[in-house]
């Protein structure tokens, strides 16, 4: 799927910028409904970057199948960003709107 978007180039930067540098940070927690993960967002990443990889992640869910869409567990986006710095090569798109 990668490989369709426009060539080698273009697949290496979209697999560097799915490096865990890049992602939210989470955090294991437990309620009365069971565990989830609490997640902060990285404050210097861009809107269209955060809503490109919110996209992903639900069409990645559509794809799973019943038994394994249960398994997942909750996420709850905390309004407190995470301390991660931002990358000292991180590609523009990420950052910019």
């Amino acid at each position: 799927m990668i490989s369709e978007c426009g060539g080698e180039e273009v697949k290496k930067t979209i697999e560097k910028v799915l490096l865990p540098e890049y992602l939210s940070s989470e955090e294991s927690d437990q309620d009365e409904e069971g565990r989830f993960f609490r997640v902060r967002r990285l404050s210097w990443q861009g809107e269209k970057f955060r809503r490109l990889k919110d996209s992903l992640e639900e069409r990645h869910q559509d794809q799973l199948s019943p038994a394994h869409r249960n398994q997942i567990r909750r996420r709850v986006v905390l309004y407190v960003p995470s301390k991660r710095t931002m990358p000292r090569d991180c590609p523009k798109f990420v950052y910019e709107d």
